[in-house]
């Protein structure tokens, strides 16, 4: 005969909540939605076990419902349930549950690792009930489980039998998209006795939709935006995605889990994730890192709640979006060893929980957003997570023309606009925003229609600085733009026109295939714009220290990440910076190789003077000089040279 205290333990997923068994409750009189929708899943998901704890066997079961307002009710009709009529002695005595919506305190979570443990040795039931066990149970119960119950989201029959039991309205067909996606928040709030079951989904439908809705401003279709290559390519094939699903050829596990978007700021890439959602026809949760670390008063609870919202309120949407914004700032904690590292290995446990959750339920698109894609904790960009990256280019002459053809609308519709793409090189799609709501403030206070002579006068205002600084500036950018030319790199063009902290900038290609020798060729033209302020200026100054930033960074990397070192010894490229400052023999090395390049610079910016006076003069009559025009210059320097005869080491503009 089996002994009624012997089980095995298992885990169960259980069939979507329309059994055939729960068809009486449509007969039971009416009451409130809470008391109905729990009642619907007590019958039929939670039956099997209700028996056998009140048989008295010591079981530890797990109930892990969709979402954390389940989780009280859930507890209080158990309670219900396994109460003895007429029993004196109290409820708790015999049964421990433990509900956890949020996250504890470490005290708190400790407490219950105890209590739990008395209890099991003792021959007591326990339950634990949360939608996120792994961040809000102790991990005692978690190990111990004997049952776990993993409920499953609503479908819409079964949403239509509890609308019909507290509205004694049958609805009709509820789609088991909108059944998935709401909360017991939502049922409670929507359905309500006497108020008909027709208007109880309409109500849920318009609660749906409002929590759809983006923080940020309506943007323009995703096919409307120019510039953004591969990122669009794998939009506009989520979209195509998407509307097969819509149509039932293809289901939520068939859709793509994860994208990392990164690029300089400005570039787009929020709008980028609006102009998507807006194309798939898809909701959005726009959150950040720094969103999720302020929440409250910083304490470790608060952020992990914060967090876990979010993606509870994604999971309610499905199929939606995830938009993390400032992903970098999500770093690996290894690099921090000061006194913040254990707030930051908790929280990070629990992000990575929830991502690998948000992954293993098909339906959420996380989509992260960063400028440096290498301080991305590595963890997060692994397979089935932020596991594919793009990198979002700046945009070219016809993509600005583009962009302020969309920004334009119907204004200027019969204008060419390539000039003015060509005029905007070096704007990000931010700035060209800007351009055109500055342009038509310009044609207001004149009292007029919006002209191209407005947007030609923000997109390249008048220059106010100084002829002398100027023509250092041009000097400067000029020496970056012969170097490149002459170590075989592309220039795409070279500007005199600021665009906010720059004074000037030269556009040059990145190799494909990094190098040693490519990459000293890379260092070579980032110090040639000191060198020239060296040879043929006023002297160093401060206005090179990006480029400075960047060749010390690059060399680092080569040193300790790329393999392109003194040695084969490699770590992550995010840890450089911090070895950086903590290996005095790297930096070592670093300064000699530093030396040693710019020792060549010099030799080269002295050898190629002419070229580099040649151009800073041009530049500043012309103040922007594309790739085709830089070359015939350069090609024209280099022709009245030799038929002139050596210019000697060439001196500053005058």
């Amino acid at each position: 005969m089996n002994n009624p205290n012997e089980f095995r333990p298992f885990a169960h997923d259980f069939p979507p909540l329309d059994d055939d068994a729960t068809e009486q409750v449509e007969q039971v009189e009416h009451t409130d939605a809470i008391s109905a929708a729990i009642d619907f899943v007590m019958r039929s998901q939670l039956a099997g076990v209700i028996p056998r704890l009140r048989r008295g066997e010591p079981l530890c079961i797990l109930v892990v419902p969709t979402s954390a307002d389940w989780c009280g009710p859930l507890a209080e009709a158990l309670e219900k349930k396994l109460r003895r009529r007429g029993r004196a002695a109290p409820f708790g005595e015999t049964l421990l549950v433990i509900v956890r919506r949020e996250p504890p305190r470490s005290s708190s979570r400790d407490e219950d690792g105890v209590r739990l443990v008395k209890r099991l040795s003792q021959g007591k039931a326990v339950i634990g009930i949360s939608h996120a066990p792994e961040a809000c149970l102790p991990p005692p119960l978690l190990r111990a489980a004997d049952i776990t119950l993993r409920l499953p989201h609503l479908t819409g029959r079964a949403l239509r039998k509890i609308v019909t039991r507290v509205t004694g309205e049958d609805p009709g067909r509820i789609a088991d998209e909108l059944a998935g996606s709401v909360s017991l928040d939502d049922i409670a709030t929507c359905v309500r006795p006497g108020g008909g079951g027709k208007r109880a989904v309409e109500r849920l439908e318009v609660t749906r939709a409002a929590r759809a809705r983006t923080r940020s401003v309506a943007a323009p279709p995703l096919e409307a935006l120019a510039g953004y290559g591969e990122a669009k390519d794998w939009g506009l094939s989520l979209v195509r995605e998407i509307a097969r699903y819509r149509t039932g050829k293809i289901g939520l596990v068939d859709l793509p889990r994860g994208l990392l978007l990164s690029g300089p700021p400005g570039c787009g890439k929020t709008l980028f994730a609006q102009a998507l959602a807006r194309s798939a026809g898809l909701p959005i949760v726009a959150t950040s890192a720094a969103t999720w670390i302020s929440s409250g008063d910083g304490h470790l609870g608060d952020a992990i709640k914060a967090l876990r919202k979010d993606f509870d309120d994604a999971r309610a949407l499905k199929p939606a979006i995830l938009f993390i914004d400032e992903a970098d700032a999500l770093v690996d904690p290894a690099q921090d060893g000061g006194h913040g590292r254990s707030w930051w290995l908790s929280f990070r446990a629990a992000l990575l929980a929830a991502v690998d959750g948000a992954s293993s339920e098909p339906g959420i698109i996380l989509l992260g957003a960063c400028n440096h894609p290498h301080l991305v904790d590595a963890a997060l960009r692994r397979a089935g997570r932020l596991d594919r990256h793009v990198t979002l280019a700046p945009p070219s002459p016809a993509d600005l023309a583009e962009i302020l053809r969309t920004q334009l609308g119907e204004e200027l519709d019969e204008e060419d606009l390539a000039p003015l793409g060509q005029l905007a090189v070096g704007s990000s799609g931010a700035e060209i925003a800007r351009a055109v709501r500055d342009a038509r403030a310009m044609a207001r206070d004149a009292g007029r229609a919006l002209t191209l002579s407005d947007l030609r006068a923000v997109l390249a205002p008048r220059e106010t600085r100084p002829a002398s600084l100027l023509r250092l500036v041009a000097q400067h950018e000029a020496a970056h733009a012969v170097i490149a030319h002459v170590l075989g790199r592309s220039v795409a063009h070279v500007s005199l026109i600021s665009r906010g902290d720059t004074g000037g900038h030269a556009a040059i290609s990145m190799p494909q295939r990094l190098s040693r020798a490519t990459l000293e060729e890379t260092i070579i033209f980032l110090l040639a714009g000191r060198a020239a302020d060296t040879l043929l200026g006023a002297g160093p100054c401060a206005g090179a220290c990006s480029d400075l930033l960047e060749a010390t960074r690059l060399l680092a990397q080569a040193q300790s990440a790329f393999g392109l070192g003194d040695t084969l010894l490699t770590v992550d490229g995010g840890h450089v910076e911090r070895l950086l400052l903590e290996d005095a023999a790297l930096r070592a090395r670093i300064v000699t190789e530093l030396d040693d390049l710019w020792q060549r610079t010099l030799a080269l910016v002295g050898a190629h003077s002419h070229l580099i006076t040649t151009l800073a003069k041009a530049l500043v009559r012309e103040r922007l000089i594309g790739g085709q025009r830089l070359a015939k210059i350069l090609d024209g320097a280099v022709k009245h040279t030799a038929e002139e005869g050596p210019a000697g080491t060439g001196a500053a503009i005058p």
